[in-house]
């Protein structure tokens, strides 16, 4: 994850041993451990979202793309005619009332 060589973890080792101590170290080293832990499980989670958001914006996608190809049909002579949408039929009758 870091990268770290044998010889660098020995020498983190070393000072961690200097600067804490013996009897301390061990517990920083389980506080790293969940600290480490908690910031993969955030990561796992936001790229789980990003995946989600990505996943609906396709579908949104999708959606806007069906509803372009529904705007024309094809008749029983093969000629394309246009739909009608029924929201724009009740928006002319309520403009004329």
């Amino acid at each position: 994850m870091f990268d770290l060589s044998w010889s660098e973890m020995f020498i983190v080792a070393i000072v961690g041993l200097l600067v804490i101590g013996p009897e301390e170290l061990p517990g920083v080293i389980r506080n790293c451990k969940k600290i480490i832990k908690k910031i993969k499980s955030t990561t796992k989670e936001f790229t789980s979202a990003i995946t989600d958001i990505d996943e609906i914006d396709d579908l949104k996608n999708e959606a806007n793309k069906l509803n372009e190809d529904m705007k024309t049909i094809i008749d029983l002579d093969g000629n394309e005619q246009p739909t009608y949408d029924i929201s724009d039929m009740l928006e002319e009758k309520e403009k004329n009332k």
